[in-house]
């Protein structure tokens, strides 16, 4: 861009200083181009903003389709799911279509600008004839006509460079969106057994998803001993899984609090408080990486207590022998991924099966 810009530059000054009276032509050519390149930067980056956001919905259809496959194909729904992924690329092109007709309009009025330039260039050349040397006219009037493609660069490439920024606008909104609280408070910080019973006491507990809505949960009290199982029901929107989501402070207190053990959650950093308790999931979640990673994934446990954590959950009979071969050269033998802790786990947990994707939680 800034390259085209020099060259038009140039171009203004060496035509002004053969033909002066250009000057005055200039100034009105000027203002036309400003008032094209105006109106293509407003259209052409909101195009490009409206294309940005219709990308999103495509990668997450497309994502989640193929995490469904095999559903998808139990029941013979193929058909919807292609249709639905279509439906979105025709309203994903439909913006970037738009921006590129936008690009052609840009193109014809700045030729039709340009053509302005090398017409009064050749005008104020025939009227000064008799003051002007030959080869300084030529020399104008070619310059003249490779204008109107650099101009058309300069307005383009700025465009360009707007309708980029839109990525920084997206990344500055994530950047200014509310924090949460610190990870780790120096000065208040729970003891290492921390909680060693499992009493949990809510005391008028009041919180909601974000402000400006309706509280979720309301005046909330009740307290569950330790080693109490207490089962919570309700009809959707009642709040259980707020409930969830409020002991590991992923929703924040608008009144009253949480105490576990006696020790006041949101007075403890973030990283203190959920790692410290455990929440298994409906669904198991698992990562690609391998074994250890996924058990262990901040590395604070030994190879040997990881394989206690295995044989309790019965997905090994016993703690292989360190200098013992994990599995049989045979290929006939059915090997057990869960006595290497280096053994690849697939997206999601793939090539295990549904009962062991949910035991090493």
């Amino acid at each position: 861009m800034i390259h085209s810009l020099g060259s038009v530059i140039a171009i203004v000054i060496l035509i002004s200083v053969i033909t002066p009276g250009f000057l005055i032509a200039g100034v009105i050519i000027s203002m036309l181009y400003a008032l094209i390149g105006a109106f293509y930067l407003r259209a052409s980056r909101d195009l490009k903003r409206i294309e940005s956001i219709q990308r999103s919905p495509l990668y997450q259809h497309f994502g989640e389709t193929l995490s469904g496959i095999s559903t998808i194909r139990a029941y013979g729904d193929e058909r919807r799911f292609v249709r639905d992924n279509l439906l979105m690329i025709d309203k994903h092109n439909r913006p970037f279509f738009y921006l590129w007709a936008c690009n052609r309009w840009l193109g014809l009025r700045v030729d039709i600008a340009g053509a302005f330039v090398a017409f009064f260039a050749g005008v104020f050349v025939i009227l000064n004839v008799s003051e002007i040397d030959a080869g300084l006219a030529g020399l104008s009037l070619t310059y003249a006509i490779t204008f109107t493609e650099n101009v058309l660069w300069v307005v383009r490439l700025y465009a360009v460079n707007e309708q980029n920024m839109n990525s920084v606008e997206r990344v500055r909104e994530y950047l200014e969106v509310e924090q949460e609280a610190p990870e780790i408070i120096e000065d208040n910080r729970p003891p290492n057994s921390w909680p060693d019973q499992g009493r949990v006491t809510f005391k008028n507990y009041s919180t909601r998803y974000r402000s400006g809505l309706d509280l979720v949960l309301k005046d909330v009290s009740f307290e569950v001993q330790a080693g109490e199982k207490m089962g919570i029901v309700g009809r959707t929107g009642a709040g259980k899984s707020s409930l969830t989501l409020a002991l590991f402070r992923s929703l924040e207190a608008e009144g009253g609090k949480i105490e576990i053990d006696g020790i006041d959650i949101s007075t403890i950093g973030l990283r203190d408080l959920r790692q410290s308790i455990t929440m298994v999931p409906q669904d198991p979640t698992l990562f690609t990486g391998t074994i250890r990673s996924n058990l262990d994934p901040f590395g604070v446990h030994t190879d040997s207590e990881i394989f206690t954590a295995l044989k309790g959950v019965q997905l090994i009979n016993e703690e292989p022998e360190p200098a013992a071969p994990v599995a049989g050269d045979d290929a006939n033998v059915n090997k057990n991924i869960f006595l290497d802790l280096q053994s690849p786990i697939a997206e999601s947990g793939n090539n295990l099966s549904q009962g062991q994707r949910y035991f090493p939680p």
